[in-house]
């Protein structure tokens, strides 16, 4: 048994806890020729299961406010069909086991990358 094999297995385990779908997109700004000025795009980045755990929440300041941060943690897949996810893409969670979760929408802030990772995780966060 090598540690290939062993890592390959817990993804495959892991993979079957990840029980909610997520869709994650990516704004760009794309130049309209029609109107001669950028305008906010979406791109699709990714559709698929992931599996959120409720990480922490903060009471943070902004601006003088007073800002609840709740921070998830989003396992996808780790078998090497991800597209690259970057800071600040967007997710969407559109199906889930917990219906209070379907609609959060949440920013990916950091990725937690690791060699024998059993899932590709990021940390994202819901700002209310």
């Amino acid at each position: 048994m090598t540690i290939a094999s062993i890592v390959a297995r817990g993804r495959a385990r892991h993979l079957r806890l990840m029980q909610d779908t997520v869709s994650i997109v990516r704004t760009a700004e794309v130049w309209n020729q029609a109107t001669g000025a950028y305008v906010p795009s979406s791109i699709p980045i990714y559709t698929g299961p992931v599996r959120l755990v409720a990480w922490r929440g903060n009471e943070e300041h902004a601006a003088e406010a007073e800002v609840a941060v709740i921070r998830y943690r989003l396992a996808l897949p780790a078998d090497g069909s991800l597209p690259a996810i970057q800071r600040r893409d967007v997710a969407t969670v559109t199906a889930s086991l917990d219906p209070a979760l379907v609609g959060v929408v949440l920013v990916l802030t950091e990725p937690e990358l690791g060699s024998t990772s059993s899932a590709l995780r990021w940390v994202a966060e819901i700002v209310s």
